[in-house]
């Protein structure tokens, strides 16, 4: 998938392996499933500038969870590729106690 990627770490969690790979000058982590027949590629994930402009649908999404959660503050952005598709991550509270939701790319 990621032909001319340097692999710059991987760790074992739970049977599955990340590898942090970088990817045209973005770091990415790279998840590989061990489906018993191997290991099978399950998602990439990465890091967005916090100010990447949204689409208004993922805003909608964004004001529905604030309103709710008026406290917590947006920490990260992430996009990430899946068998299913493409999401944005959005990730509120800090780097030790956060949440994160998904919003699927249209």
């Amino acid at each position: 998938m990621y032909k001319k990627a340097s692999i710059l770490g991987t760790i074992n969690i739970a049977g599955n392996h990340e590898l942090f790979i970088r990817d045209k000058g973005i770091i990415k982590t790279v998840t590989l499933h061990d489906s018993g027949y191997g290991f099978e590629w399950e998602k990439t994930t990465y890091s967005l500038d916090i100010d990447t402009a949204l689409p208004a649908y993922v805003i909608a999404q964004q004001n529905t969870y604030e309103e709710k959660h008026p406290t917590e503050t947006l920490y990260a952005l992430l996009h990430c590729d899946t068998k299913d598709g493409s999401f944005y991550g959005l990730t509120y509270g800090s780097e030790g106690d956060n949440n994160t939701f998904f919003v699927r790319i249209r």
